[in-house]
């Protein structure tokens, strides 16, 4: 919140949920890496039995029910839940043909998810 009143962004809306490709609830496991705690729906590391019920929307379903209907960009740090969130927001993508999508993408056992192949949009 500090940031968004420092930037002055007042076109932000900060929630306290995940995205992916479905509503409902999901496992956020919080695993070590460099010295802090990561969370991500998906245990990349596969170490740790720790997480938290988190309450998790497709981007889809939640713009909608936000009544927005115009995305400018998205930001996704999601430490390996990439094609899950992607796949949530299938409808926003074929809406939003000037949409910009920043991403830090990780490899799933030493390979990367081909999502252009699996989704129906593309």
């Amino acid at each position: 919140m500090k940031t968004l009143k420092f930037n002055k962004f007042d076109n932000v809306i900060p929630l306290n949920l995940a995205l992916a490709d479905f509503d409902g609830l999901a496992k956020l496991f919080i695993y070590e890496r460099e010295g802090r705690e990561a969370p991500s729906m998906y245990s990349l590391v596969r170490t740790t039995d720790k997480f938290i019920l988190t309450p998790c929307r497709r981007g889809n379903s939640l713009l909608e029910e936000l009544r927005i209907k115009k995305v400018d960009w998205v930001k996704i740090d999601v430490e390996g839940a990439e094609y899950e969130v992607l796949s949530g927001m299938t409808e926003i993508m074929k809406n939003n043909e000037s949409l910009k999508i920043i991403m830090e993408l990780h490899l799933r056992n030493g390979e990367l998810i081909n999502w252009e192949k699996k989704s129906k949009v593309y």
